[in-house]
């Protein structure tokens, strides 16, 4: 205090005692609401407590609404409504604003007042908040920003999206974007949306969910029948609203129906639902089936290799078969398999060649899968790739069907090889497959070209 007095009695004139107030109040700990005043007192109607007053609102919305909106670092309070500190705060502010407002002490007039209103929502009271601005003029730039304020509460009060919302919302939108700098509208959309999109997902709007945080390009990282049959009958709605005919845009700008059917195919195809699959992609155009980068398949999904080969060399690629063809093709194979007993285990030794070829870990991995990143499988997730799954258990109806050594031999190694391509360690004693393959077929061509061609066979059998 003694410092502070000190540093009063040099200050030459009023505006240099406003501006040491004015540092003094943008230290951490200041009481901003009497600095403010103190200020007011030396320099009436100075911008520097606009300033402040802005300053300690941002503060309040950090502690309140979170930073960014909704989910940030120092969101805890908007779960649980303001704490009574807050709220004291609050009403601190609110009072400061009574007083400037009737002393008239004040820079910017129409700033204080959309500054009420706005602690008044800060506070938890929306419906005062919009009153107060109501009766602000709607005019010049003093009206857009009590225009922006309004719209911005209404958004932010919304528990449910429904037809009226969104062209009630979107016409206040087209109305206000013009009289707004380009910043703060494209700031006002992402608002608008993520708002948007929480309340759609908490409505089981999966589709509109996703396009209102511009995040439905994540579908084809993992593609669910579900969410696509969605996406499809959002497209098909007839009589959209102006928010939907925004969202419908960004649809048609990230997927064609066309590109919606092949991944609802692939999607099917990935579940073995072969018959669902076909009739899926007998939708797509010729020239879509026959040019599409995505529905071509490179390499020999029928081919055993005990080396792993994730991206196929150039002598490999045959662009034989497409998803549609291949589809095709596996289906038979298993009707072939039931019916044709004598050579069921060959046909289920390609089975199970098809599948592993188009797992996460085969050469014909874009069969079923738009991406390949790194793989991380968490408690909520299968054990093992749906795919090799699905090859480890064609793999073993072949050692159970086939009378040819050869064959058994080839199914069991490739049995092996799903489960070694998930195992990040030494494989254990006691390997299953590995077992059989020294008790059964120790004797085959397979089991020397195992031994030669598999570095983790050929350690086990040393063991």
């Amino acid at each position: 205090d003694q410092q502070w007095k000190q540093a009063e009695q040099m200050c030459q004139n009023d505006e240099e005692r406003a501006n040491l107030y004015f540092m003094r109040a943008i230290t951490p700990d200041a009481v901003t609401a009497d600095e403010i005043r103190a200020i007011q007192k030396f320099a009436p109607a100075s911008r520097k407590t606009d300033l402040l007053l802005l300053r300690e609102i941002n503060k309040l919305e950090e502690q309140f609404l979170g930073y960014p909106y909704g989910g940030g670092w120092a969101s805890n309070e908007a779960k649980g409504g303001p704490s009574t500190e807050t709220l004291q705060r609050i009403d601190q502010l609110k009072s400061l604003v009574h007083e400037t407002q009737g002393s008239g002490q004040m820079a910017n007039p129409n700033l204080w007042d959309v500054s009420g209103a706005y602690l008044e929502y800060i506070g938890g009271d929306a419906k005062t908040a919009r009153a107060i601005l109501a009766k602000l003029p709607k005019k010049g730039e003093d009206g857009a920003r009590t225009r922006l304020l309004d719209l911005s509460i209404k958004i932010g009060s919304l528990t449910k999206v429904d037809a009226g919302v969104e062209n009630s919302v979107l016409k206040d939108f087209y109305n206000l974007k013009e009289m707004l700098p380009k910043e703060q509208v494209e700031e006002l959309v992402m608002y608008r949306d993520d708002i948007f999109s929480d309340l759609y997902k908490s409505q089981g709007e999966v589709a509109k969910s996703l396009l209102a945080s511009n995040s439905v390009s994540s579908v084809m990282m993992n593609p669910q029948v579900d969410v696509i049959n969605d996406l499809m009958s959002f497209q098909d709605k007839s009589g959209k609203t102006l928010y939907e005919k925004e969202l419908l845009g960004r649809l048609d700008n990230t997927y064609s129906r066309n590109d919606l059917l092949e991944m609802k195919g692939t999607a099917l195809f990935a579940k073995n639902m072969l018959e669902e699959a076909i009739k899926v992609y007998e939708k797509l155009p010729e020239k879509y089936l026959t040019e599409h980068r995505f529905f071509r398949i490179g390499p020999d999904p029928f081919a055993s290799n005990f080396r792993d080969i994730i991206n196929c060399e150039p002598s490999c690629i045959e662009h034989k078969y497409t998803k549609l063809s291949l589809a095709k093709t596996l289906l038979n194979l298993q009707k072939k398999a039931a019916s044709e007993p004598d050579k069921a285990g060959k046909y289920y030794h390609l089975l199970g060649n098809a599948y592993f070829n188009l797992s996460y870990y085969g050469a014909c991995w874009k069969g079923l899968s738009y991406y390949r990143g790194y793989v991380w499988r968490g408690e909520d997730q299968p054990s093992q790739d749906p795919q090799l799954t699905l090859a480890q258990r064609f793999y073993e109806k072949a050692m159970d069907a086939s009378s040819n050594q050869e064959i058994s031999a080839l199914s069991c190694m490739m049995a092996a090889k799903c489960d070694v391509v998930e195992t990040f360690s030494v494989i254990p004693d006691g390997f299953t497959y590995y077992d059989r393959m020294m008790g059964n077929y120790r004797g085959t061509e397979v089991y020397q070209k195992a031994i030669r061609e598999c570095k983790y066979f050929s350690f086990y059998t040393k063991r």
